[in-house]
């Protein structure tokens, strides 16, 4: 292993602050704001498999649902055991595994360096917005970068430690990561791994072992495939047939123009997404790293393994037609590894130093804003025209200044921030600094912002009027994306008839509502919508006189209260609900709303 040389290990209690951070950055506010995006339908898909059974496929308002990270969504379900699904418990598996991500991080740095480098690695990973903010989220992408780097980690362990139970414990990693992340996981997983191949040997026992414990695991791939995919050997087939019959060079031509369709400008966009992950510390691991690659001949093997498994990453990750942002995040431990190393090797080279005070000026800055903020708030109060949450107004400045204290601190001759954190004294200031900045914004700003939307408040009413109701059916207006959180938070037993609203069809779209209405006389509805006056509510109107409903569409019977102001302009966006028992005076008679449903 790599010997860096004589270094002072960190104290137990500087690993024990960094733990204490750790925590109070993945779990702090975790439950605050309600879910949206893309984890109201991870949320509605726990639900309906931890109360209805449907594990697989997954299912969004009790359809198949592609696209879903099985393993975050089973995860999710499996909480639904232990009290239910709220936001806390939906989050609080990703936060795990962001940590499970961070110990890994440590342990390969450790394995492969020493306790100094580990501790530094292990912040630069907290430090990272991609890892705070999707461990922060129930959402796709960190699940799959914890089994990677604990697969690397069992990987270089048995370089030196052969055995048959270490390399059965990584296929069943590279299984579960086959799984949520499919053949892509696989081809990154390769990537990174194989640059320490060479250091294994064939000529003893432990090799018998490999060779069945990898056959065991592609097994296992296969079948697992298999059962929740279909024949991968058909399926490779039938693909290859079909590009066939135009052809080899019109086939390849077809399958160039899909990929680079389907990835906008590969090249531009992993250029992209790389730095967006390892924020803040872009500049310090890219400037790392180039000197790492102009010095690669006198490099440690370690190194030049770290650097060659992170360009073969990142290749794959921009020849994968399906890569998102989020899928950069599995290059982040080994990253960080690889730069620490770098910095803790280099010292102050010239390629670390102005990465790290372009970095560190930067902090200051921002640090300075958050410090002066108390000043600038009245002023954004009466633009903005409402009301900043207390922990947004308290975490600006307190923030600030406890940066900038701790910039001012490193001039110290004591050097009071090495002692504390165990990071090197020329990094401290600057890494403690960084990580603080990261944690407050993710862990604190955005979470308070989002209470703005006031979502979470009207949800629950929602949740309660509809159970008092009891609607025979809940329909709702709008894309199917923001009916998955109605039906989280409603506890809908069945699923929801969702009418899109379509542009292009709204003729259409009409008659469905009516045919609907039409088909349960007498019966009781709940109409739900996230409305722009343009739009939902004159489609909502039209929906009404064709059914002949009579709903005061102006008049709701619940509205979100957001704060005036909010959004573009004076256009509010609401979540409105329309109760209205059907027959009687009511509505028309079935005959008639079915003849205006045609």
């Amino acid at each position: 292993m790599y010997d860096p040389g004589d270094r002072t290990n960190p104290l137990r209690s500087q690993e024990f602050f960094f733990w204490i951070c750790a925590l109070v950055a993945l779990v702090s506010l975790l439950g605050r704001a309600s879910f949206f995006g893309f984890e109201q339908s991870i949320a509605e898909s726990a639900r309906e498999a931890g109360e209805f059974g449907l594990w697989w496929p997954l299912c969004v308002n009790f359809r198949p649902f592609p696209g879903l990270p099985p393993l975050e969504v089973w995860s999710v379900a499996v909480m639904s055991f232990f009290g239910g699904i709220n936001e806390f418990s939906g989050r609080l598996p990703s936060a795990l595994a962001a940590l499970t991500l961070i110990v890994g991080s440590r342990m390969l740095a450790r394995m492969l360096f020493d306790r100094g480098t580990a501790l530094l690695s292990s912040w630069m990973t907290l430090g990272c917005c991609g890892v705070l903010y999707l461990g922060r989220n129930s959402g796709s992408g960190v699940f799959s970068a914890a089994l990677l780097v604990w697969t690397a980690v069992l990987y270089c362990e048995g370089a030196e430690h052969r055995g048959f139970c270490n390399t059965m414990v990584r296929g069943v990693l590279l299984t579960l990561g086959f799984i949520n992340g499919g053949v892509g996981f696989l081809a990154l997983a390769a990537a990174l791994l194989l640059p320490w191949r060479w250091r294994r040997g064939t000529a003893d026992r432990g090799s018998w072992g490999e060779a069945a414990a990898w056959l065991l695991t592609f097994l296992a791939l296969y079948f697992s495939h298999r059962l929740l995919f279909g024949d991968p050997a058909i399926m490779l087939w039938t693909r290859l047939t079909e590009l066939g019959g135009d052809g080899f060079a019109a086939a390849a031509k077809r399958i160039a123009i899909l990929w680079w369709d389907s990835r906008s400008d590969p090249l531009y966009f992993g250029f992209c997404s790389l730095p967006r992950v390892i924020m803040p510390w872009a500049l310090i691991v890219l400037a790392a790293l180039a000197g790492a690659v102009w010095r690669f001949r006198g490099l440690p093997r370690e190194i030049k393994s770290l650097l060659a498994g992170i360009g073969a990453g990142f290749v794959v990750l921009t020849l994968l037609p399906r890569a998102t942002w989020t899928d950069y995040l599995a290059l982040v431990p080994f990253l960080a590894t690889a730069a620490a190393a770098e910095l803790l090797r280099c010292g102050d080279s010239f390629e670390n130093r102005w990465g790290v005070a372009i970095t560190r000026g930067a902090i200051v800055l921002i640090a300075a804003l958050g410090a002066v903020s108390p000043v600038a708030l009245p002023i954004w109060k009466r633009l903005l025209n409402f009301d900043l949450p207390v922990v947004f107004l308290a975490a600006c400045p307190i923030t600030g200044a406890v940066v900038l204290f701790a910039m001012l601190l490193d001039s110290h001759p004591t050097r009071p921030l090495a002692q504390l954190s165990g990071l090197p004294s020329a990094l401290a200031s600057t890494i403690l600094g960084g990580t603080l900045l990261t944690i407050c914004l993710i862990s604190f700003l955005i979470p308070s912002l989002r209470e703005l939307r006031a979502e979470k408040p009207f949800l629950l009413l929602l949740k309660h009027e509809t159970a008092n109701f009891e609607p025979q059916s809940i329909i709702h207006i709008g894309g199917n994306s923001s009916a998955s959180v109605v039906l989280f938070y409603t506890g809908a037993r069945g699923a929801i008839t969702v009418i899109p609203n379509s542009e292009g069809d709204p003729a259409g779209e009409i008659g469905r509502f009516c045919r609907l209405i039409a088909s349960r006389p007498g019966g009781k509805f709940a109409i739900i919508t996230r409305c722009r006056p343009e739009r939902e509510l004159a489609f909502l109107r039209r929906c009404a006189a064709a059914g002949g409903l009579k709903l005061d569409v102006d008049r709701p019977d619940r509205i979100e209260d957001r704060p005036p102001g909010y959004g573009k302009s004076d256009r509010r966006q609401a979540y409105w609900i329309v109760t209205s028992p059907l027959g009687g005076n009511t509505t028309a008679s079935s005959n008639q709303v079915q003849e205006k449903g045609k």
